[in-house]
């Protein structure tokens, strides 16, 4: 504490400061759970690239168009999942624009 605000550090304390240590739980980090090859796999995981184009035109079959709505909406549900693990902030924005495009394409085909 300094001057009644509260500081966080990686190094020492300067003088006249007190200080206390931030105990963390493991079960509220999710990274926390896994085991090094597990984390050292998760760091490697390149996003997966888009299975449908936003844009595309709408003139298929109505089973063709059935199929890639269901495509469409397990992709969704595998970004869904992507974006509740722990990822960086342009990671999150990828799958947050992935997301939208598949959503866009999901209305244009009127599943």
């Amino acid at each position: 504490m300094v001057n009644g605000k509260t500081l966080y550090s990686d190094n020492a304390c300067p003088q006249g400061t007190a200080s206390t240590q931030v105990v963390t739980k493991s079960d509220h980090n999710l990274m926390a759970g896994l085991t090094p090859a597990q984390k050292a796999a998760a760091d490697h995981i390149q996003p997966a690239a888009p299975s449908v184009s936003a844009f595309a035109p709408t003139g298929g079959s109505p089973s063709s168009n059935a199929s890639e709505c269901k495509a469409l909406d397990e992709h969704i549900k595998y970004l869904d999942a992507m974006a509740r693990q722990p990822q960086s902030g342009q990671m999150q924005d990828w799958i947050k624009d992935q997301r939208k495009k598949d959503r866009d394409r999901q209305f244009a085909l009127h599943c």
